[in-house]
């Protein structure tokens, strides 16, 4: 039963892909659905290089190794909110269209990477504002879990004869976020002393993410819904998308999150737990 099932499944999104027009892949469609994962990498790098003002501002336990730890605790509740997000935001994908999901998604992390970079600290508010930046950081996770999934099952249905290039490219410039926030944060340590960057110079780090988003939201206000995933709707229903998924593909759902969360580990543990431990390169001065 469940075989004929996922034969069905991919007779029905071969007869999609024949609605699909074989011209050019629109890169700007691609350029704009890759603008969540972009600011999803500069948020990564950001609040990796950052980290001990973020401790320092909302977990000053009076310890630098343990203000660190509480620091690295909040990264990861982004991570245990990313399934949460994924399942919630897979769901509106599929039943309700591509678009709608990531741009959602796309909003909400805006808004919750602008309220971390606003958000009074511990000196003012006390623990409410160690509470308030977790749980922001929740939020963002859990956006963070249904934005790249869905952007990249959007280019995918962009362009399914060319998908393996147009994701491709897509990475790319989801990679870009890494650079930029690098810049950013050359620019912010070479004008700024360690006094200012306490006081607003990490904030201003995350306000870029947040201005960035804000702009890739707008953009992205103009894409239309696939026109596979319109023409995949009207041949197949399912109330609960996501339970048929893991109903039907739990072997490969499973193979993946072991291949992905492995990579993610990596990914966090070199480009976030071991940047502030990096002493900064500074120029030889002439002796006299």
């Amino acid at each position: 039963m469940k075989a004929n099932d996922m034969v069905l499944d991919d007779q029905t999104f071969a007869h999609g892909a024949q609605g699909v027009s074989e011209k050019t892949v629109d890169w700007r469609t691609i350029l704009l659905a890759s603008v969540g994962g972009g600011l999803e990498f500069y948020d990564f790098i950001v609040y990796g290089i950052f980290a001990p003002y973020v401790a320092k501002s909302f977990f000053p336990t009076g310890n630098g190794a343990t203000s660190m730890i509480a620091t690295f605790a909040a990264f990861a509740v982004g991570y245990l909110a990313r399934p949460l997000g994924g399942v919630v935001l897979g769901h509106i994908g599929d039943k309700f269209g591509r678009r709608l999901a990531f741009q959602l998604s796309l909003v909400l992390m805006t808004a919750t990477t602008a309220g971390m970079a606003l958000m009074p600290s511990y000196q003012t508010m006390g623990v409410t504002a160690s509470i308030a930046f977790v749980a922001l950081r929740f939020l963002q996770g859990a956006c963070i879990g249904g934005e790249l999934p869905g952007a990249i099952a959007y280019v995918v249905e962009s362009a399914p004869r060319k998908s393996g290039l147009a994701c491709g490219v897509m990475f790319a410039c989801v990679n870009s976020g890494s650079l930029l926030a690098a810049i950013v944060s050359l620019g912010l340590h070479a004008w700024l002393t360690d006094a200012q960057m306490l006081a607003y110079g990490w904030r201003a780090a995350f306000l870029v993410g947040g201005g960035l988003g804000a702009v890739g939201a707008l953009m992205r206000s103009g894409l239309k819904e696939t026109a596979l995933f319109l023409s995949i709707r009207q041949h197949k229903r399912t109330k609960l998308p996501a339970v048929e998924v893991l109903q039907r593909h739990w072997f490969q759902v499973i193979t993946t999150i072991g291949i992905v969360g492995l990579n993610q580990a990596l990914i966090a543990l070199l480009s976030v737990a071991m940047v502030p431990g990096v002493d900064p390169v500074k120029p030889d001065t002439p002796s006299h």
